[in-house]
């Protein structure tokens, strides 16, 4: 009996690393590959509602806009789409996760962020987060500020190898 489960549970590890590997897909340079992660994303996008959709896709073509050439992963498991500039969570600008009724948009280190408008929520004690519920809050210009302050902060830390 003890040889089946641990059978089981050797098989469920297994196959639970090769789906979050093959879930976690990079934006990389390659025009034809970029369709694919445009597909990814809608794929991932479909379970939520349209309006949620909205959000998501408007608050993703800002990281997209204000971050150049930051990699794009999705991860399905936790429901999420990480924004950085490498493999390891250092590395990571934002996140934007999908709720049932608005998206949020997590950021990295955010207790170390200036946020003059008070649009980080949270207590953790390192992260924080904003909640975008209308498409009004994508436009903000304090949330741009808020999404430049974060990749300035990663460029310092890089930097200072922190």
């Amino acid at each position: 009996m003890r040889g089946k489960t641990l059978a089981r549970t050797a098989y469920f590890w297994y196959h639970t690393d090769v789906e979050r590997r093959q879930s976690a897909v990079r934006r990389p340079k390659k025009q034809g590959v970029i369709v694919t992660m445009k597909k990814a994303i809608r794929d991932f996008l479909a379970l939520y509602s349209p309006e949620v959709r909205s959000l998501a896709l408007k608050a993703r073509a800002l990281v997209l806009d204000l971050v150049p050439d930051v990699q794009e992963q999705i991860d399905a498991p936790a429901k999420m789409i990480g924004y950085g500039f490498g493999p390891k969570y250092a590395d990571t600008i934002c996140v934007i996760m999908p709720a049932k009724a608005w998206v949020t948009l997590g950021f990295y280190r955010a207790t170390e962020l200036p946020d003059p408008d008070s649009l980080l929520e949270g207590t953790g004690k390192l992260h924080r987060h904003v909640k975008l519920k209308a498409e009004e809050d994508v436009d903000s210009p304090a949330l741009r500020k808020l999404l430049l302050a974060a990749l300035d902060a990663y460029k310092q830390r890089s930097a200072g190898g922190n």
